[in-house]
């Protein structure tokens, strides 16, 4: 089991209560993410993700290499572990944007921030895929399995949180 996020010694019946605390948390940040991109501008909520930053240039190998999935700290991990768990508790599948910003708000509230980058896949019909992932310190804290096969076009930080160069992963770790 995870060990959750805690101040002291807890019980196991205190860390559950915790656990379930961070996945109502994430339900709720999911299904609001949900909401905006559905209803309102994007520059209207768009803040909650950060601002643009361009995209590092070690990061143009992504499309042929896996970004890791990997916490570097217990917040990272706990956050993490509720917005999976909260996604299997939600109707349908939340789209990888309404996750990354769920991430990045709960990181946000508990001090700390991530980087949300948004990336193209062309397809063989010249379509295009969008995928928005979570990156912390040293790998994707939401979507990164996901994140194969695409380029990353937009790198999104909070001001004075962690920048993409603080990023400490080389695709393919």
């Amino acid at each position: 089991m995870l060990q959750m996020m805690t101040d002291g010694p807890q019980t196991p019946i205190a860390d559950r209560w915790h656990g379930r605390a961070l996945t109502g948390e994430a339900i709720t940040l999911i299904a609001l993410a949900t909401f905006a991109r559905a209803m309102l501008p994007m520059r209207w909520w768009a803040g909650v993700l950060g601002s643009v930053r361009p995209v590092p240039t070690a990061w143009t190998e992504y499309p042929d290499r896996t970004m890791p999935t990997a916490a570097d700290n217990q917040l990272e991990a706990s956050v993490s572990w509720a917005v999976h768990r909260g996604v299997r508790w939600l109707p349908g599948q939340p789209s990888c944007l309404a996750q990354a910003a769920a991430a990045q708000i709960m990181l946000r509230r508990r001090g700390a921030s991530g980087v949300v980058v948004i990336g193209l896949r062309r397809n063989p019909d010249s379509t295009w895929d969008a995928h928005a992932w979570l990156v912390g310190r040293r790998g994707a804290v939401v979507g990164g399995p996901a994140a194969d096969g695409f380029q990353p076009t937009m790198v999104l930080a909070v001001p004075s949180g962690l920048e993409p160069d603080d990023i400490n992963v080389t695709p393919g770790d």
